[in-house]
Parts: structure tokens; C-alpha cells; sequence
């Protein structure tokens, strides 16, 4: 590929993005840090209720991705996996299925992930399965408390989805 070849321009396109859209999350991060401490994240609001199932929701908006993770956590972990393209579908699944785990693309076409999870209940584990860089996945973690995977290891992806509905479906003390 020459340095001027249409591949070549395309994913230099596509590491901007990247890189800019990392800097938004990165000075977002700064003003949540710089709120008072009494100002916390709205969590909670999409009007999950009642017991968790032993399922899993996969929020991914590219298709292919989307129908790979269905299958291959279905057929692994032997769960009902429901899969979905938006944030908006995830809310209405939550309702409906009261998934116990939520594996989540951070980039997401047309919506928003910060909103989303701000809006999860807290039991629900959430996975965040991402290519977004180290810095922006750690800030994920330590912001929601969600367990952060690099997408591509689909064998570790599999593993944190079981240890995390264990987590979700643990009997609560107190």
C-alpha cells in the first residue's frame, strides 16, 4: 500500500476519529472528576425491575460482531443471549429480559455508552468489549465499575461474561 493509496487515507481517517473521540471521553472524564463530591452519576434509570435472568444483552452496532458474540456466548456459556444495535434497543431488552449482564461496544454509531450506563441498575455486570484505547478503558472502569475487555480475545470475553453472572445472580447478605 503506497502512503497515498485509498486504503491507506481510510485508516488514517479512522485513527483520527479514534483519537479525537478519545480526547472527548478523556476531557469528559476531567469534568466528572472536577463535579463536587456529592454530584454522582444518575444510575438506575431504565426501569429495570424485578429478579436478573441468567442471560446475557450483547450491544454491538456492527452486525457481524453483533451475530458472532450471540452465538459464541450462547453456545459457550449456554445462556439466552439477546443482541441489539442501540442504546435505545438495550433499554427496552433490559426491560423485557432483565439480563444479569451486559456486554457493551463503547463506540457505539448514533448513541451514547457513557448515557447508557449511567442509566444501568448496579447489579447488572456490564462488560465494556472495546477497541477503544488503555487510557479511555481504564477511565471506563474506574468511572462505572465495569469490567473492561480489548476486543478480539473472544476466549477472556467468555470467561468475564460467566464470572459476571455469577456476580449478578449471587445470593445478597443483608
Amino acid at each position: 500500500m503506497s502512503a497515498h493509496s485509498p486504503d491507506t487515507l481510510r485508516i488514517q481517517a479512522l485513527r483520527e476519529t479514534l483519537a479525537a473521540t478519545d480526547a472527548r471521553i478523556v476531557a469528559s472524564a476531567q469534568r466528572i472528576k472536577a463535579l463536587p463530591s456529592n454530584v454522582v452519576p444518575l444510575r438506575g434509570a431504565t426501569g429495570v425491575s424485578g429478579p436478573l435472568t441468567r442471560s446475557v444483552l450483547v450491544v454491538e452496532d456492527d452486525a457481524e460482531q453483533r451475530a458472532i458474540l450471540r452465538a459464541a456466548l450462547g453456545l459457550t456459556l449456554g445462556v439466552a443471549v439477546y443482541a441489539v444495535g442501540t442504546a435505545n434497543e438495550a433499554v427496552a431488552a433490559l426491560r423485557e429480559h432483565r439480563c444479569a449482564v451486559v456486554v457493551l461496544d463503547w463506540y457505539l454509531a448514533n448513541d451514547t455508552a457513557e448515557a447508557f450506563l449511567d442509566g444501568l441498575p448496579r447489579r447488572v455486570g456490564v462488560i465494556v468489549n472495546s477497541g477503544a484505547s488503555a487510557e479511555v478503558l481504564a477511565w471506563v472502569r474506574d468511572t462505572f465499575g465495569a469490567t473492561t475487555h480489548a476486543k478480539g480475545d473472544n476466549a477472556g470475553l467468555t470467561e468475564g461474561v460467566r464470572a459476571a453472572l455469577d456476580r449478578a445472580l449471587a445470593p445478597r447478605v443483608g
